[in-house]
């Protein structure tokens, strides 16, 4: 299983490394459409070669930033490869990383990657990739991510922690530093030391508290994985309105109601709300409807594609509470055979 693989497949959350191969690793690269990853990968690109051009720059206020802004649309100078002519070792070599994340062929990014670092070892993406692409079993992409991790320190502005305190990931020549945290505590936990790569986690939270990353959900499933309810409870507080939109969120809400308070008002009300914010779920985990092979690459709130990833990530959690599936299982087919007397 390549590391790109493994990875996604922790951050959706199915960090269970029991439940055998995945099989939506190399998503976006065999076909036209662009994965998610490369998406988002663009968009920060544009916005690294806009910082990197607005350089020198005399910005006073919002009204000279949005003519600079205009004036490099106009000029097509964001997407002009000459741009890197111009950069700082490290930026030119985080420039040629980013260009690699949307290349589609195995040797040609890894190619890149060995580029970037030969132009700075302070390139932490640089390393993120390898790990992805070239390592040989997760041992060794660790020891790739913790150069990364290494590289993305000594890259930090010095005063990156203080001017940007809570809200780390706005500073984007702090983002490699920050993924190159998170990929450390994905395959520590998956490589069972489970301690760090907690500590890991909470850190990336404490530096970005608007969690950019998605790191609370990475988190919550290892919580409940891992049966440590108090933190869980603690961590769905923190982020409250999740459950207004996530199904991880509201199920394992109810999960929690539960084991909480067993059958009862409290724990119905938690389901009924977890039910009406994706109806879907309980078609996956009751076996109404087997899962597709084919992963979903996105979603939206309420959607089946939500529901397939939600099923798939939380098994092992079903697992160990089977009377509150059965419970859910009861209620919702109640639920379904209502709507049919309904509309018979």
């Amino acid at each position: 299983m390549s590391h790109r693989r493994l990875r996604k497949d922790i951050k959706r959350g199915k960090i269970d490394t029991k439940k055998g191969k995945d099989d939506h690793g190399e998503r976006g690269r065999s076909g036209s459409e662009p994965s998610v990853r490369e998406t988002l990968t663009r968009a920060e690109w544009s916005s690294f070669r806009t910082h990197m051009l607005l350089k020198g720059k005399d910005v006073e206020n919002m009204e000279d930033l949005q003519a600079h802004l205009n004036a490099m649309v106009r000029s097509g100078r964001i997407d002009d490869p000459s741009v890197r002519d111009g950069m700082a070792p490290l930026d030119k070599a985080r420039d040629i990383v980013y260009e690699a994340w949307g290349v589609r062929d195995k040797k040609a990014r890894v190619t890149m990657a060995h580029k970037a670092l030969a132009l700075s070892k302070d390139c932490a993406d640089a390393y993120l990739l390898l790990s992805d692409d070239e390592a040989n079993g997760p041992e060794e992409a660790l020891r790739y991510v913790k150069d990364a991790v290494q590289a993305g320190k000594r890259a930090l502005p010095e005063d990156a922690l203080d001017a940007f305190k809570g809200q780390l990931w706005g500073d984007i020549n702090a983002r490699p530093y920050m993924r190159a945290l998170e990929a450390m505590a994905q395959l520590q936990y998956h490589l069972g030391t489970k301690d760090e790569a907690i500590g890991h986690f909470k850190e990336l939270l404490k530096l970005n508290e608007n969690d950019n990353q998605g790191i609370r959900y990475q988190l919550l499933d290892i919580y409940m994985i891992e049966g440590m309810v108090e933190e869980a409870t603690e961590l769905m507080g923190r982020f409250k309105t999740e459950g207004d939109f996530s199904a991880q969120w509201a199920y394992y809400r109810y999960i929690l109601a539960f084991r909480k308070y067993g059958p009862g008002p409290e724990t119905n009300e938690a389901l009924d709300k977890a039910l009406k914010m994706n109806p879907h779920v309980p078609i996956y985990l009751l076996g109404n409807e087997p899962l597709p092979d084919q992963i979903p690459d996105g979603y939206s709130p309420g959607s089946k594609e939500e529901a397939v990833l939600f099923a798939r990530d939380s098994i092992t959690v079903w697992t160990e509470n089977k009377e509150a599936l059965f419970l859910m299982g009861d209620r919702f087919m109640a639920g379904t055979m209502g709507r049919e007397r309904k509309g018979a």
